[in-house]
């Protein structure tokens, strides 16, 4: 199975999270984004609010799940 990447982007910011890691990219400073701010204490709670937002919007699972067929 594929590596899931989920993101939130606002005017300013953009949070990608990459399973156990994260980046997050001040938008307006750094457009290009190079700079990766996830590990920053300033934007803590930022992060943690981006993160929630991101899990508050993610639709349900699918039920019941579809079936998995692998080739033959």
């Amino acid at each position: 199975m594929g590596r899931k990447i989920l993101f939130v982007t606002t005017d300013q910011q953009r949070y990608d999270s990459l399973g156990c890691n994260g980046e997050l990219y001040d938008l307006r400073n750094d457009p290009l984004q190079w700079e990766n701010l996830w590990d920053d204490p300033a934007r803590r709670s930022l992060r943690s609010d981006l993160v929630a937002d991101l899990y508050d919007h993610l639709p349900q699972p699918r039920r019941p799940p579809l079936p998995v067929e692998a080739p033959a």
